[in-house]
């Protein structure tokens, strides 16, 4: 029997396979906090007769445990001479202005920003992040600090005000008697 050759895309740039989305495990302290924020935001909307309300916070609650419970599945993505696939979407480089590249949930995240005015966003391995920026410099614009709007800056600003879970730093500081 003749081996099989497997076959070649010469027009792949670069191939990776990363989760779908941004993950990090999650401490008993994380849901802790979501549900005692929860409580509280339901029995002020109780007392309120704000029955909309208290299902919309049920439905966030049930949405981060969700997203936080649940590895994401795995996806193959690549860069071609005409676009980036990321999973199954292809976009072409005419169709993307520009991209950076973000940390989120202790994951490298490649942003690509489309004329369209949406942000897609890839998780990369943080091992081939210069790779990746080596391929993409030669075709798409790169922004150091992307843009940020109002309301993404409140939201950093409370992602640091009020966390969610004990930083690394405070759970390894230990209290000796």
């Amino acid at each position: 029997m003749k081996p099989k050759k497997e076959k070649i895309n010469h027009d792949e740039l670069f191939a990776w396979e990363a989760p779908t989305r941004p993950f990090k495990k999650r401490d008993r302290t994380f849901f802790q906090t979501v549900i005692s924020l929860a409580f509280l935001l339901v029995v002020i909307s109780l007392f309120l007769r704000e029955w909309l309300l208290i299902g919309s916070i049920l439905a966030i609650v049930f949405l981060s445990y969700v997203l936080a419970a649940v590895p994401p599945p795995v996806m193959s993505n690549k860069i071609t001479t005409k676009g980036i696939w990321v999973g199954d979407t292809f976009f072409k480089f005419s169709e993307i202005l520009q991209y950076w590249f973000e940390k989120q949930l202790e994951n490298t995240v490649l942003v690509l920003l489309t004329q369209f005015g949406t942000e897609v966003n890839v998780v990369i391995p943080t091992d081939k992040k210069e790779e990746i920026d080596t391929v993409l410099r030669d075709r798409l614009v790169f922004r150091e600090k992307p843009l940020k709007n109002f309301i993404e800056k409140i939201g950093d600003w409370l992602r640091k005000s009020v966390p969610l879970e004990e930083t690394s730093h405070s759970q390894n500081t230990k209290h000796t008697s």
